[in-house]
C-alpha cells in the first residue's frame, strides 16, 4: 500500500506541474477537470515548492528501493512535513 499511496501522491504533484506548464489542457496532456483541479491547487504553493515535492517524491521511492530508508515510515514522515 506504501507504493500505492506513492504513486497517488505523485501522480497528483506531475499533473500540477504539468499544469503550470501549459496554458490549457489539452496542451498539458490532462483530463479537463484533472487541469482544472491541478491549477487551483497550484494557488496553495509558491513558486518552486511544487518541484522540490516532486524531487522529494523521486529521491524516496529511489532511497527506499536502495535499501536506505523504511518506505513506510519515509513515507509518512513526507505526509507529515508536507
Amino acid at each position: 500500500a506504501d507504493e500505492e499511496i506513492h504513486g497517488i501522491l505523485f501522480w497528483q504533484v506531475k499533473a500540477m506541474l504539468l499544469a503550470n506548464a501549459e496554458n490549457n489542457a489539452k496542451a498539458a496532456g490532462l483530463n479537463p477537470f484533472v487541469y482544472q483541479k491541478s491549477k487551483s491547487f497550484l494557488s496553495n504553493y509558491k513558486p518552486g515548492e511544487v518541484e522540490d515535492i516532486s524531487w522529494k517524491l523521486v529521491s524516496l521511492y529511489h532511497d527506499a528501493r536502495r535499501g536506505i530508508i523504511d518506505f513506510g515510515s519515509a513515507l509518512e514522515k513526507f505526509i507529515l512535513e508536507v
